[in-house]
């Protein structure tokens, strides 16, 4: 009677998390058309700016795991606008990861 639908649920991919989420992401060229091509989940909806430089995708999703590594992917192409939690851990992330390269940069080779 195992339902793999019904165990993983808005899971981003496989790991389903405690608390639903309405994600908002906005991607800018050249990753807007890109990521408009592919059908990243099922609640995916995706709405054009009227110059059709930025698009933005909307998804509802159990759990942020595994989409801010997804977002982090795109790095500065992608912004997160909702929800807060993804934000922070968006930001948190990329500001270790800029904060280790300007460490290296400052040490002599």
């Amino acid at each position: 009677d195992f339902d793999l639908r019904a165990e993983l649920g808005h899971a981003w991919r496989m790991m389903r998390g405690d608390k639903r989420y309405n994600v908002v992401v906005r991607f800018t060229q050249p990753f807007a058309e890109t990521v408009s091509e592919t059908r990243w989940h099922p609640t995916q909806q995706e709405e054009w700016d009227d110059d059709m430089q930025r698009v933005t995708l909307r998804f509802t999703i159990d759990g942020l795991d595994e989409i801010v590594w997804w977002v982090l992917g795109y790095g500065p192409g992608a912004t997160v606008l909702e929800p807060p939690e993804l934000i922070e851990r968006v930001s948190s992330l990329a500001q270790e990861t800029a904060e280790r390269y300007a460490k290296k940069k400052k040490k002599p080779h």
